[in-house]
């Protein structure tokens, strides 16, 4: 009874489609950035100033929308294409990537390797019609049913999230690989669709925030489900063996900053007394 209790356990596969984004939804992020552009240009306002303000770019907007030391093969293919492309010191015309609308200055470009600033203005997702996804998960979801097709080659071949289609439609933990995942993890809408499917079932097409957080539509295969239960080495070894090596590097970890600790030698400028006056300065403050 000294066990931990683990709760449920789902293992699951799934194919999915993004809903169509409406028109005056892309139209309105278009605007938005093409008057943000006109601001620059006319010398209203500043890139940097604008990034800051407008940005939703959270990796570069407080940085003024700088990135640098950026390999090209690192960007998205429409990203790559805009800053290979233009002169240092160019402002791009608007353009778009999986992110929404962009507009993009090169600061420097030697090879492949780019220093740039740009600001992203994102196009708003919640406003779109699902109903195109619906219908293509719905006869994917027969033609496997009807005509046996494999699950992982239907995920491979129509899945729209690049990161799962690549491996059949497999779901894993992003920063460990793990397959069996909690489901109070991954959320409610997973929890309501695989509560009602048996091992070995396929859902009917259902919505979904994804781990990345974008909202999409999906079918899913479930693969395996553990009720809530004790820990058990037989259900739960390879969770116990993950926990154990993580255990083991923490281990080290510590013990790797033990022996720098006594190696390092850190050097105090100053008397004792300037010292003490800091310190008692500073706890003073405090």
């Amino acid at each position: 009874d000294s066990l931990p209790v683990l709760p449920p356990i789902v293992r699951v596969s799934h194919v999915v489609k993004y809903p169509d984004i409406l028109p005056e939804a892309e139209q309105e992020a278009l605007d938005i950035i093409g008057v943000i552009r006109d601001s620059i240009v006319t010398g209203v306002s500043t890139l940097e100033n604008l990034a800051r303000k407008y940005s939703e770019d959270v990796g570069s907007a407080q940085t003024g929308g700088r990135y640098e030391s950026m390999a090209l093969g690192d960007l998205v293919p429409e990203f790559a294409a805009i800053a290979a492309r233009i002169d240092p010191g160019e402002l791009s015309q608007p353009f778009k990537s999986p992110f929404g609308y962009h507009i993009l200055r090169v600061n420097e470009r030697v090879g492949d390797v780019v220093d740039f600033s740009h600001i992203l203005i994102n196009i708003d997702r919640s406003r779109s019609d699902p109903s195109k996804a619906i219908s293509e998960l719905a006869v994917l979801r027969d033609s496997i049913l009807t005509y046996d097709i494999p699950f992982e080659l239907i995920a491979r071949r129509h899945s729209e999230e690049e990161i799962s289609a690549e491996i059949g439609g497999r779901v894993m933990d992003p920063s460990t690989g793990d397959r069996d995942l909690f489901v109070d993890v991954l959320g409610a809408d997973w929890k309501a669709t695989t509560d009602t499917l048996e091992i070995g079932q396929i859902s009917q097409p259902a919505e979904v925030t994804l781990l990345d957080g974008n909202q999409a539509w999906h079918i899913v295969l479930l693969q395996r489900k553990v009720p809530t239960h004790r820990v058990d080495i037989e259900t739960d070894y390879a969770r116990i063996e993950s926990l154990a090596l993580e255990t083991k590097r923490a281990e080290e970890m510590r013990r790797w900053l033990d022996l720098l600790r006594e190696e390092v030698f850190v050097e105090l400028h100053g008397t004792a007394s300037d010292m003490s006056s800091k310190f008692d300065s500073t706890t003073a403050s405090n």
